[in-house]
């Protein structure tokens, strides 16, 4: 059975393509608000604003240790985000064209 793994997608690009275009409206977008509106978002955003603008202030010279850190975090969090869109969505392709596949080799 033919199944589509990331080394056929990279290589002619397309998906690759899809992917960046939808990333920054679904992901950024679309998942953002729906957490906001889902969760207590705001609340927990607003305390670790208020916690890190405490820490920063009690961290004195070491305060930009501090920043560098939420930095990093921060870009972590992203490629995270970002590697799990892209599964979701290879992962989604495969099963339409497996799904498609079997159905073909019934006709």
């Amino acid at each position: 059975m033919f199944k589509i793994t990331e080394k056929h997608i990279s290589t002619n690009g397309l998906f690759d393509k899809i992917i960046e275009n939808l990333m920054e409206e679904r992901l950024f977008g679309v998942a953002y608000q729906e957490t906001r509106e889902t969760t207590e978002f705001d609340k927990w955003m607003k305390e670790s604003i208020d916690l890190s603008v405490d820490m920063r202030m009690k961290m004195g010279s070491c305060r930009n240790i501090f920043m560098r850190h939420e930095e990093l975090s921060a870009l972590c969090e992203s490629a995270l985000l970002q590697n799990a869109y892209k599964r979701g969505f290879l992962d989604g392709v495969e099963f339409i064209s497996e799904v498609f596949y079997r159905r073909k080799k019934r006709i």
